[in-house]
């Protein structure tokens, strides 16, 4: 009987990853499909929290089992052991990608040095108008221009965005064009930052879950700031 349910368990887990790394599938192929982005992402959304429930639920199951047993050995082992695998085998192209962006990161932007066409401004503006932040890339730089009054978290969340513009740049295909047309549906600011505003606050939340401090950004940006209203002149 022990067997039995050990061997289901580990079943519910082996379906826990599959459905995980199906919600990752579908993330990658929202950019492919811009007309059905809402429709992808939330049914990616739901496999992911479905599985996190899942991971939760069977998690006080596999150690329960091994109390049980009084093997604390395995449930040290193998309760910390749930996706180290995939976190190892993550990690060396993490540790590039952090080295690039670190390298490739302007937080604090002047607005001047990175934006001279009107309508790029504007693009800019309309787009981000709900952020404390504007984000583009320029000479391969990514610029984050902060607006008045950002705070720690508007920087770590302008952060994570630029992490996802990072990815989409590395794996998916899409045209580059001016800064107006990446603003457009289907240009990589609006799928990213429409990405950043889905998946943000989730992110926040796991981070929390796992010890991390997710209350803002510890940086020393530059000294620039821009105050809407007055980004622009006739």
């Amino acid at each position: 009987m022990a067997c039995t349910i050990s061997a289901l368990l580990y079943a519910v887990g082996l379906g826990k990853d599959l459905m995980e790394n199906a919600a990752y599938g579908m993330e990658i192929l929202t950019p492919a499909f811009p007309q059905y982005f809402v429709l992808i992402g939330a049914a990616a959304g739901a496999g992911r929290s479905a599985s996190a429930l899942i991971q939760a639920a069977t998690r006080s199951c596999f150690h329960a089992g091994f109390a049980v047993q009084r093997n604390f050995a395995e449930v040290i082992a193998k309760g910390e052991a749930q996706g180290m695998e995939q976190s190892q085998i993550l990690s060396a192209d993490a540790k590039v990608a952090a080295s690039e962006i670190c390298h490739r990161l302007q937080l604090g932007s002047k607005l001047s040095e990175v934006i001279n066409r009107k309508e790029d401004v504007f693009a800019l503006f309309d787009l981000f108008k709900n952020e404390g932040y504007l984000l583009t890339v320029n000479g391969g730089k990514f610029c984050v221009v902060l607006k008045e009054g950002s705070s720690l978290g508007d920087m770590l969340k302008s952060l994570f965005h630029v992490n996802y513009l990072y990815w989409l740049e590395r794996n998916v295909g899409i045209e580059l064009g001016s800064v107006a047309d990446e603003c457009k549906p289907g240009g990589r600011l609006q799928i990213s930052l429409d990405y950043v505003q889905r998946e943000f606050s989730h992110v926040k939340h796991d981070g929390l879950q796992n010890g991390w401090v997710t209350d803002g950004l510890i940086a020393r940006p530059l000294p620039h700031r821009i105050r809407p209203g007055y980004a622009v002149c006739e």
